[in-house]
């Protein structure tokens, strides 16, 4: 059995496969990308994800401004220093939503037991991977959640999150075979607009293979 432990290596190595997902939910299956080009709202997505993995949930949320300045002077590539006053606002946009929602008082009350945790799972005669950004266990329950920076209307909100159906398959199987427990919802958090959407998941049929919850 797998066990969760640590992070993904890179920042770059990360954000690829978080496109990978990206893609997933597009056309529906994985594929592998060969180049990888940054844009800002690509950059923004990616600091996103980053500064979650060591944001405590329960600590007061008026600790971001005294946090994302040194976050940046440490994460902020120098090719986007230039527009770090803008990076800044768009971090801040996203993290005001957020930090006033009910998902992240869920996630405040709530027992972190893995974040950033890369998987490696056979699917369909394939290898997948990807990152689970959040798995956690509320009221006695087990969760996972990703993360999205979308920009999506409120009234688009169940139909932007179906597109991750797949992902939430995936994700919900490989964690149920690694840790031998029942997934009770797979949550697609849409960090703009403070909101998680659960997606259905079929994660009931065991693999033909292991799989591997761990450091790739």
């Amino acid at each position: 059995m797998a066990t969760l432990r640590g992070h993904v290596g890179s920042t770059a190595r990360r954000a690829l496969l978080k496109q990978q997902e990206q893609e997933m939910a597009e056309a529906g299956y994985q594929t592998t990308r060969l180049s990888y080009s940054r844009t800002p709202s690509m950059l923004v997505g990616e600091l996103a994800h980053r500064f979650l993995e060591s944001w405590d949930f329960a600590q007061g949320v008026e600790d971001f401004d005294d946090c994302v300045g040194p976050f940046l002077d440490q994460w902020l590539p120098p090719e986007f220093r230039q527009q770090r006053e803008q990076i800044h606002t768009d971090l801040a946009e996203i993290f005001g939503c957020f930090f006033g929602s009910k998902i992240h008082s869920e996630l405040a009350s709530s027992q972190i037991l893995g974040r950033e945790v890369p998987l490696l799972i056979p699917w369909d005669g394939q290898i997948m991977q990807g990152v689970i950004d959040l798995i956690y266990e509320h009221d006695g329950l087990l969760y996972l959640a990703d993360y999205k920076t979308d920009r999506i209307a409120r009234e688009e909100l169940t139909e932007g999150a179906a597109r991750y159906r797949q992902q939430a398959q995936v994700y919900s199987r490989a964690a149920r075979e690694s840790l031998q427990r029942d997934v009770a919802a797979f949550k697609v958090i849409f960090l703009r607009l403070g909101e998680a959407v659960r997606v259905p998941s079929d994660a009931k049929k065991a693999l033909s293979s292991p799989v591997q919850l761990t450091l790739l």
